[in-house]
């Protein structure tokens, strides 16, 4: 039983009966070390204890546990360390809320879905936010995090429309993930040289967000974390950068880059649909990529890692695939010629490019992948070359395609490799094609009038083609003209 007491509108508790009564609630479950949850596995009973308890003793802290107000400006008591977690959660009523100087921690959504809270005054001693503080406070305009503050935790900030603000404390170690998703508002913000990481999602669908300075001592910018900031035209990357995750600036407002010298992993898709981006520049120093007229290559994979415009891929640098989304949704790309000696063609890489009339695909090609050309409106023809033995799933799905033809050698067809081909009118299948495929079907949703045209050979005959292929008029061929 804890020995509680009010200060005002708020029922009050020590902060080491709290945790206390959290030890004694889970520690029977640790008590056998086969049922310790994954987080704990592992820690002996004193690691655990301590681990919930930490250093606190009693009186040290005390913890504002619940309010009983009704006010639109709140004042939490001197003496208090720490808000529990969701202790104002969903409050309507609450405009303004001013925070003591005694302070120091507010747990996991403390002023969560506080739609009428536009004001918080902080005070200087501050140390830490938990996960998704002010989450849905859409009437918050502005914030002033004090220097004191070291951790603001996972979506502290999410949907904060009205958010257009900022200022962050000078010794905050990192922008968490979804820090500040759907801040719709926000158009500038300075990050602090203390920051090293901005993580996942951190400004996703920022869509007003033009000007932001990134700190010089970050080293990692992960994914999706400025995905959908439409508004954002430029941004400077740190020298000491090292690593861009998946989609980290997917359709957002860039208009050119620079990569730096210490980059060594981009992700896929980094740069996926930012239709405005025209200029992809590499320092020279960088030991692992460079760029060739907005065709950004892995030196080291031998590989086009992504490309901008109606970059051609270079012949003659040893380029061997073409990677995840390497040029997904690009509407400039009109033709592409795939260069004698690339390998593979990688899930995505030209899914979405609207305006890819034509496509050559070399005779060193070896696989195409999941979804590779998924979505290309405008594409009408394809030769698939015999080094192709098989394709993936979805590969050609809601192309424009009217005529393909798979060449003497090639041997299966995944299933919906075709998928939604309505104006496909022929088909042309080679007769090392597998009789079964993978059991699926090729061409679901295909146009009913297409025509198969199969190669002659003492293999094949009507009875033993699959039966999705039967469905079709098919007319047995003999063609080396087409085959060969």
């Amino acid at each position: 039983m804890f020995n509680s007491f009010t200060k005002g509108d708020f029922s009050v508790e020590d902060v080491y009966d709290i945790k206390l009564e959290e030890y004694e609630r889970t520690k029977a479950e640790y008590d056998d070390f086969e049922s310790w949850s994954s987080e704990y596995q592992g820690c002996t009973p004193e690691e655990y204890y301590k681990r919930i308890m930490g250093d606190i003793k009693p009186g040290e802290r005390l913890a504002a546990v619940r309010y009983t107000g009704n006010a639109e400006a709140v004042v939490i008591p001197d003496g208090i360390t720490d808000l529990i977690q969701n202790l104002f959660a969903n409050n309507k009523v609450i405009k303004k809320v001013t925070l003591p100087d005694s302070l120091e921690r507010i747990c996991d959504g403390a002023f969560r879905g506080c739609t009428s809270l536009e004001e918080v005054n902080f005070g200087k001693n501050l140390i830490g936010m938990g996960d998704y503080t002010f989450e849905g406070c859409s009437a918050l305009k502005r914030i002033r995090i004090p220097d004191s503050v070291r951790n603001i935790g996972t979506g502290s900030f999410f949907g904060c429309h009205a958010l257009t603000d900022i200022t962050l404390s000078n010794n905050l170690d990192d922008i968490a993930f979804n820090l500040f998703t759907n801040c719709t508002g926000l158009k500038k913000l300075v990050i602090p040289e203390s920051v090293t990481l901005v993580a996942w999602e951190a400004f996703k669908s920022c869509k007003a967000l033009k000007d932001i300075t990134l700190s010089k001592n970050i080293g990692y910018i992960g994914r999706n974390a400025f995905e959908d900031c439409r508004a954002l035209r430029h941004i400077e990357l740190p020298e000491v950068l090292n690593g861009i995750d998946q989609y980290a600036f997917r359709g957002s407002g860039l208009e050119e880059i620079v990569l730096p010298k210490n980059l060594t992993k981009i992700g896929t898709g980094v740069f996926s649909d930012c239709k405005r981006l025209k200029k992809v520049e590499i320092d020279p120093e960088n030991p692992q990529y460079c760029a060739v007229d907005n065709c950004v290559i892995n030196k080291k994979n031998n590989s086009v890692d992504f490309a901008v415009g109606n970059a051609e891929i270079p012949s003659g640098l040893g380029i061997k695939t073409i990677r995840n989304d390497a040029y997904s949704y690009n509407k400039e790309l009109t033709e592409i010629d795939i260069p004698e000696g690339v390998r593979h063609i990688n899930g995505s890489a030209f899914r979405s490019c609207v305006n890819l009339k034509r496509v050559t695909i070399p005779n060193t090609v070896i696989s195409i992948h999941e979804c590779a050309f998924m979505g290309c409106k405008s594409l009408e023809e394809v030769v698939i070359p015999s080094s192709v033995k098989g394709v993936s799933r979805y590969a050609f799905g809601e192309t424009g395609l009217k005529r393909v033809i798979m060449k003497h050698g090639a041997e299966y067809l995944e299933s919906n490799v075709f998928f939604c081909c309505r104006h496909l009118e022929e088909l042309y299948l080679p007769s090392t094609f597998f009789l079964e495929c993978d059991g699926s079907d090729p061409l679901f949703r295909c146009n009913k009038s297409l025509k198969i045209y199969v190669e002659k050979s003492d293999k094949l005959t009507y009875d033993n083609l699959p039966k999705h292929i039967k469905k079709y008029n098919v007319e047995f061929v003999d063609r080396p003209d087409i085959f060969n």
